[in-house]
């Protein structure tokens, strides 16, 4: 899980990726000729299933269509899902607890929930229990991936990304 603050681009990215990007502060002080790290440089694959990146309109719908359709969405290799907000998003500081716990609870519990409905409910404990400042505002959390890859659980997932990649999202708040 990776957590940032989060912008949006308005325009397509002709210097570097030919798309509307969204985009993560780099913090790098010797950086100064590009301070912000896009969501399409993210080399996301390997041994990592699953990522979530809580920040504001990291899969923000225009953006992650048009980095869709410029094929630069971050998914290689064995990435099945990117779990991330579509909106704003506030941060909360048991969220990740919530949505590691989410997907590994007990049976007596009702189960491990799929990493998908995991980063849905976590959104919503974690807003219920500490609420927002966000009046008015909806947050919408958006997970990405291989259709085929939406009921993956940490025991049992997909043994490939064969399939379609596609989106779901789920309103968190309020």
């Amino acid at each position: 899980m990776f957590i940032d603050h989060g912008s949006y681009g308005t325009t397509i990215d002709y210097n570097f990726n030919q798309a509307k990007d969204t985009y993560l502060p780099g913090d790098n002080p010797s950086d100064t000729g590009a301070p912000w790290l896009g969501l399409s440089e993210f080399g996301l694959g390997g041994n990592l299933r699953w990522m979530a990146i809580l920040a504001c309109n990291i899969l923000r719908g225009q953006n992650y269509s048009s980095m869709a359709n410029a094929g630069v969405l971050p998914f290689k290799n064995n990435t099945h899902l990117l779990c991330g907000a579509s909106t704003v998003a506030a941060v909360g500081e048991d969220i990740g607890r919530l949505w590691a716990e989410n997907m590994t609870q007990s049976i007596l519990l009702g189960g491990p929930e799929t990493v998908q409905q995991a980063w849905y409910n976590a959104g919503r404990t974690q807003y219920q229990l500490a609420g927002t400042n966000m009046t008015g505002s909806a947050v919408v959390f958006r997970v990405a991936g291989s259709d085929n890859c939406f009921s993956d659980t940490l025991k049992n997932y997909a043994g490939s990304t064969s399939g379609s990649l596609t989106f779901q999202d789920n309103q968190v708040w309020p």
